[in-house]
């Protein structure tokens, strides 16, 4: 088997292949694999993306025609058995896309100008947060990982575990406990939302 036929595959990738495919599949893929298992595992990390994409991407008319372009191209090389330079380039293309658009330096004599590198012509990327989001990041950062400990911040994490459920099976209120997270913990909410 030729050298350039085999991929090698870190253990990061291993770990990031595992959040998105699921460990079942994805377990025991560090080391060196034949170049056409890389390429399957690409196509289904793929169709995965497109997917995510389809459900959480939401822009004008005219950015979502270029992301789906751009989607397009990276399913047709990688679909070709395509070398990773254009895989990488495109997955470039559709990096910058989804910050805003592409940067254009082609008649430039200098491209490093801080203000060459604001994407937002035409569109801004902006993350928010509903309440239920607020409320689910809390519960991940600060109760889930301190629910298991016997001291002050176990107490607290159990606290605040309490409160969620109540204002949730009470009112059905994210608001209220992300309030009341807000008024009791202001150090902590300013930590994750400030």
């Amino acid at each position: 088997m030729p050298k350039n036929d085999l991929i090698y595959i870190p253990i990061e990738i291993e770990h990031f292949l595992s959040l998105i495919l699921g460990k079942q599949s994805t377990h025991g893929l560090t080391g060196f694999h034949q170049r056409s298992i890389w390429i399957k595992i690409l196509k289904r990390l793929f169709r995965h993306f497109e997917k995510y994409v389809e459900a959480n991407f939401l822009s004008d008319k005219r950015h979502e025609q270029q992301v789906y372009n751009s989607l397009a191209k990276l399913k047709k090389s990688i679909k070709s058995g395509a070398n990773e330079v254009e895989i990488t380039a495109i997955l470039f293309e559709l990096c910058f896309l989804l910050l805003g658009n592409i940067p254009d330096h082609w008649r430039k004599k200098t491209i490093n100008r801080p203000e060459y590198f604001a994407l937002d012509r035409f569109r801004t990327l902006h993350y928010s947060e509903s309440p239920k989001q607020k409320a689910e990041l809390i519960i991940k950062t600060y109760i889930e990982p301190e629910l298991t400990r016997n001291d002050k911040r176990g107490k607290d994490a159990e606290t605040i575990w309490l409160k969620y459920l109540r204002f949730h099976n009470k009112h059905h209120s994210h608001a209220e406990f992300v309030r009341w997270f807000k008024e009791n913990y202001k150090n902590e909410y300013e930590e994750l939302f400030v």
